[in-house]
């Protein structure tokens, strides 16, 4: 095959319990069985075989702390590197096996099947501190980076050791916590030390409702250079939504004579209200008590309103009008549909204590559309952002 491992530990990603090969030896004074049928990849005789899984408290601990994450999120972070860097999906169970100490022989075939850019784009994962956290990740991934289309387990497990995942002992390890030595046994299943920033997957849904209104004015390219009525527009739109939009303000090109300026007094305002809430991989909120769906029915259905009584908005841009100390006299001569647009922001972050590097962001948009009017189009694709190499201190973001 081109490659050869001594598969002696493997780690259930859920839960960080780990399971020994019994005989990798672990104690100067431990008699292991001889002869080459305990030389192979997989163990496969009574004397050479896979312990229980046993719980790892303090590994799970050491990695929060070395990985700056909370111990739930560590699953999703190996699962991430395993997605982006690997570029390839977890053995089937979630269960991996690896060779402690990343020891291992290669071929040059094999390791020349990969391209070198998939390398590169992993050293630099490695590379960004002495001791880091993606470096524990790697002494369990480096058999599924030389075997990328293993799907199952490289070694066959009994269906005992599959349940002890969720029933195993606990281990504790040694001080220092390093690979192979623990307090309470002479077997263990702890990954080689070395981590540090591990990335995570935050996923956002941004839900935009847009809309529109004509306005009637005296003189539509002075309107719109005028600040104050931009903001005081806004702030009348506010006081109908509940909720503040963005707003441009526009003249209508297909209406403006030789010299630039409107020949019919109307001006066209734009305006957008923007939602955004944290999601799970369902795009379900995680929040459970989130308002964000309300929300934006809320201000579907006042927009709705609104389009079928203009008159209300004009009165509340009159007295946003007022307020403001800005001579103007405005009618909204109506209000557009409003058009619901959601995209689901998927962002590959790594967080330390005072930094967060965004890896890359892929947006996938989603439309629907209410009330088109009969004979209207509007097209609507996806775009994949990717942002490397961009950090951002977190006091001034």
């Amino acid at each position: 095959t081109g490659m050869k491992f001594y598969l002696t530990s493997q780690v259930h990603v859920p839960t960080l319990r780990h399971s020994l090969r019994s005989t990798f030896q672990v104690s100067p004074d431990q008699v292991l069985p001889g002869g080459s049928e305990t030389r192979g990849t997989c163990p496969a005789t009574a004397a050479d075989r896979w312990n229980s899984f046993e719980d790892m408290p303090e590994l799970r601990k050491f990695l929060s702390s070395k990985c700056g994450l909370e111990e739930w999120v560590l699953a999703d972070a190996i699962r991430m590197f395993w997605d982006e860097y690997l570029e390839t999906e977890l053995p089937a169970g979630e269960i991996v096996q690896y060779a402690q100490g990343a020891r291992f022989a290669l071929s040059q075939e094999t390791i020349r099947a990969r391209p070198k850019a998939f390398y590169t784009k992993l050293l630099e994962a490695l590379s960004a501190d002495t001791d880091p956290c993606a470096n524990y990740i790697m002494e369990w991934a480096w058999y599924y980076v030389f075997a990328p289309a293993v799907q199952a387990t490289p070694c066959k497990l009994s269906q005992d050791i599959i349940d002890s995942t969720q029933t195993g002992s606990v281990r504790s390890l040694a001080d220092g916590g390093v690979s192979g030595v623990t307090s309470t046994s002479t077997t263990t299943a702890a990954p080689t030390p070395a981590p540090a920033p591990a990335p995570v997957i935050v996923r956002t849904k941004v839900t935009k409702v847009k809309s529109s209104a004509s306005l009637e004015v005296e003189d539509p390219v002075a309107t719109c250079q005028n600040q104050a009525f931009i903001d005081a527009f806004c702030s009348a739109l506010e006081g109908v939504l509940d909720v503040r939009p963005d707003c441009t303000c526009e003249v209508p090109t297909r209406r403006l004579d030789a010299s630039g300026r409107s020949l019919a007094g109307s001006v066209d305002m734009l305006y957008t209200v923007t939602i955004e809430e944290e999601v799970d991989e369902s795009g379900e909120p995680v929040d459970s008590s989130s308002t964000g769906a309300a929300l934006v029915t809320s201000v579907q259905t006042k927009i709705a309103a609104a389009a079928s009584q203009p008159s209300t908005l004009t009165t509340a841009l009159t007295a946003a009008l007022s307020e403001a100390a800005v001579e103007m006299t405005v009618t909204v001569a109506s209000v557009a549909a409003a058009e619901t647009t959601e995209e689901t922001v998927t962002m590959t972050q790594t967080v330390t204590s005072s930094t967060m590097t965004m890896t890359s962001t892929t947006v996938t948009e989603t439309t629907t559309e209410m009330d088109v009017p009969e004979g209207t189009t509007r097209l609507l694709g996806s775009i994949t952002v990717e942002i490397a190499n961009d950090t951002f201190d977190n006091t001034e973001s």
